[in-house]
C-alpha cells in the first residue's frame, strides 16, 4: 500500500466530510480563543490583535499557542479532505472540469503551516517571525481569491467580485494598522478568518451542486 492510499484511507473510511472538518475547525478556534480570553483576565487583548493572547509567560498564553498547534493541523486535515471531494466534483461536473484542485490544496496547507508557526512563535519569542507567518496567512487567502478564476472555473462572477471587493475592505483595515491610523488589528483578523470560512463553504457547496 503506498503512503498516499495509506492518507487517503481513513478519510474515506470514516466518511467524514470537508463541511463537517471546517465546522470543526470553527469551534476550534472560537473555543480556543474564547478560553484565552477569559483566561488571560486582560479585556485590553482585542485593543491590538488576536495573537496578544500568545503573549507571555502564562497559562492561558501557552494554551493559546498550543491550540495554534491543533488548529493547524485541523487546517491541514480540511485541506487534505478539501480537496478530495474537489476532485470528485471535477471527475463527474463538466462545469468544474477546468479546475486545479491541487493549487487550491497547495495553498490551505501552505495557510495550515503559518497557523501553527504563528503558535510556534509568539509575538514574544520574535515579533519579526511571528508578524512574517500571520500576515502570510492572508495573502496567501488573498493570493486564492485574486486567482480564482483560474484555478476555480465554473464560479458564478458575483463569486469572484464579492471576493474582490471583500479583500480591498480588509487590505483597507491592514493599511490603518501598517500607517499606524490604528492599533488594532483585531477586526482584519477576525474579517479574514470570517470570510475564509465563508469562501471554502461557497466552494464546497457548489461542488456538492454540481458534483
Amino acid at each position: 500500500m503506498s503512503l498516499r492510499t495509506w492518507l487517503q484511507r481513513p478519510i474515506s473510511t470514516l466518511n467524514i466530510s470537508a463541511r463537517f472538518i471546517l465546522g470543526v475547525v470553527v469551534v476550534q478556534l472560537l473555543v480556543s480563543v474564547g478560553l484565552s480570553a477569559i483566561l488571560s483576565n486582560d479585556p485590553n487583548w482585542s485593543r491590538w490583535h488576536i495573537s496578544y493572547l500568545g503573549e507571555g509567560d502564562i497559562f492561558s498564553a501557552h494554551f493559546f499557542n498550543v491550540s495554534m498547534w491543533v488548529a493547524g493541523a485541523l487546517v491541514g486535515w480540511f485541506g487534505w479532505a478539501f480537496y478530495q471531494e474537489l476532485k470528485k466534483a471535477k471527475a463527474s461536473s463538466s462545469e468544474l472540469a477546468l479546475m486545479r484542485p491541487g493549487v487550491i490544496l497547495a495553498g490551505i496547507s501552505a495557510i495550515a503551516v503559518c497557523i501553527y508557526l504563528v503558535g510556534l512563535f509568539p509575538r514574544s519569542f520574535g515579533v519579526l517571525p511571528h508578524d512574517i507567518f500571520g500576515h502570510a496567512i492572508y495573502f496567501i487567502f488573498l493570493a486564492l481569491c485574486v486567482s480564482a478564476p483560474w484555478i476555480l472555473p465554473g464560479m458564478s462572477r458575483w463569486f469572484y467580485a464579492a471576493s474582490y471587493l471583500i479583500h480591498a475592505a480588509i487590505i483597507g483595515l491592514f493599511i490603518l494598522y501598517w500607517s499606524g491610523l490604528s492599533e488594532s488589528l483585531y477586526l482584519a483578523e477576525v474579517a479574514t478568518f470570517a470570510f475564509f470560512i465563508l469562501w471554502v463553504a461557497i466552494i464546497i457547496r457548489q461542488a456538492e451542486v454540481n458534483g
